[in-house]
């Protein structure tokens, strides 16, 4: 019987620190890197989870606890894409801590054979300030 074990790909930026701020109860734009919306077509990669790291910041300390949801719009060809709406293509959340200084937290999430656009939802009742960041590092299955 083989074990399986991750063989990760590189370190992708979803999106880079021209992001916007982010008001409590809104929705990020899909993230963009350059200007340019980062796309991660996992069609061709075939990854089956991902980890991640996203930075973010707070000019009033949010409520301990409260939560940065991280979505994404989804498409099988890349054309049609679902709607960017926080009811649905929720991955995964982050939960904040009471301070306005830097907060770096990880993430992971499992990927599916689509082409992904990453976005968040601000549940934290502050206002995320403008420069945060999000990179993943995907990774296969692979017997060891």
């Amino acid at each position: 019987m083989a074990v399986i074990g991750y063989d990760p790909l590189s370190i992708i930026q979803i999106q880079d620190s021209g992001s916007a701020s982010i008001a409590s109860g809104a929705n990020s734009a899909p993230m963009t890197v350059g200007g340019t919306t980062t796309i991660f077509n996992n069609n061709s990669q075939q990854c089956y989870v991902a980890n991640g790291v996203i930075t973010f910041t707070f000019a009033t300390a949010p409520v301990a606890g409260t939560v940065l949801e991280l979505h994404a719009q989804t498409s099988m060809d890349g054309t049609t894409w679902t709607d960017l709406d926080q009811s649905i293509g929720y991955l995964t959340g982050v939960t904040c801590r009471a301070i306005t200084t830097l907060q770096t937290e990880p993430l992971t999430f499992i990927l599916y054979p689509v082409q992904y656009k990453f976005w968040l939802y601000n549940a934290t009742g502050q206002t995320v300030s403008a420069g945060w960041t999000l990179s993943i590092l995907p990774s296969k299955n692979q017997a060891v």
